[in-house]
């Protein structure tokens, strides 16, 4: 662990080389010991992927706890529910299933006929968005109707929605990836516009913001859609690890995303303008993690923002 003098000392030199230009977040490597820094500013809990072949499926755990427990040993790209009770998940290839966060019965909502890449969640209705090489669709999860977003770019590999519709993909195109944002007022039959090269599309709940990565995954760029200016760059420091991954919490100024360090795979909590980041996975095989946050410490006392157990 960086010793708290030389953090310091450190982030002042970053200050001064970045004067005048676009500040950038270093993100401080916590290690077990961060866990109760963690249960000092949020509750609430984060569910990823293990990529270890003994453990595979979606875990669930506290935030500042050490140790998950298995929701399903089967599953990939897990994304929480909005009322923060129900975890959805794409089994093998085209199946599209939700569990209880607390765990149970597994239900399938679809059975698909091309590749699922990935899944969103609507911020407050009953939407489940979805990607394949046929485009962007979506499910009621309470009616199970399916319906077709037209008018996307083809091949998306990614995709994030916000309160408003306004919904990004990530599009496979050569080696790269570029990020595209729907323009219309209503969801269908919309048009589509490049906002900028990138993976992993995550928007802000409110539709503020929006991550991107650049394909070189040395840092996570947090930009405006209407000005396109970077307002954080989170990048671990002294040591550059890749970072890949990231999603919104249901929190506009919380993200997690994930780390690959030469030890392991780990998620990381991050709050817009910290200068650090907290370690919330501690088994070294974490992937595609999401996060709900249940109560918020903040310098000037707390903010509760809504109680569930776990």
């Amino acid at each position: 662990m960086v010793p708290l003098l030389l953090l310091g000392v450190a982030l002042g030199v970053l200050t001064l080389e970045n004067e005048g230009k676009v500040q950038a977040d270093p993100v401080r490597i916590w290690r077990e010991a961060g866990m109760s820094v963690v249960r000092g500013r949020v509750e609430g809990f984060v569910v990823f992927e293990r990529l270890g072949k003994e453990h595979r499926g979606i875990w669930i755990q506290k935030l500042g706890v050490g140790k998950p427990r298995c929701l399903v040993r089967e599953g990939r790209y897990p994304r929480i529910g909005p009322d923060g009770k129900v975890v959805y998940f794409i089994r093998g290839d085209q199946s599209i299933c939700r569990i209880s966060a607390e765990g149970g019965r597994v239900e399938e909502l679809l059975e698909w006929f091309e590749r699922i890449p990935a899944i969103s969640i609507h911020p407050k209705r009953h939407d489940l968005l979805f990607v394949c090489s046929s485009g962007v669709w979506k499910i009621n999860t309470v009616n199970l109707q399916v319906s077709q977003i037209e008018g996307t770019p083809q091949r998306p590999a990614a995709v994030d929605v916000d309160l408003h519709d306004d919904v990004v993909i990530s599009t496979f195109e050569g080696r790269h990836h570029m990020l595209w944002k729907q323009q219309s007022e209503h969801i269908l039959n919309s048009e589509w516009l490049k906002v900028d090269v990138g993976c992993s599309a995550a928007i802000s709940p409110q539709g503020t913001y929006f991550t991107d990565n650049q394909n070189r995954h040395e840092c996570i760029e947090v930009k405006t859609f209407s000005t396109n200016e970077v307002i954080h760059e989170v990048r671990t420091y002294p040591e550059i690890y890749t970072v890949d991954n990231e999603a919104w919490t249901n929190l506009d100024e919380w993200l997690v995303f994930n780390s690959e360090t030469r030890g392991g795979r780990f998620a990381w909590l991050y709050k817009m303008g910290d200068p650090h980041a907290f370690k919330c996975t501690f088994t070294w095989d974490s992937d595609r993690p999401d996060a709900y946050i249940t109560r918020v410490v903040e310098p000037g006392g707390e903010k509760l923002v809504r109680k569930k157990k776990i």
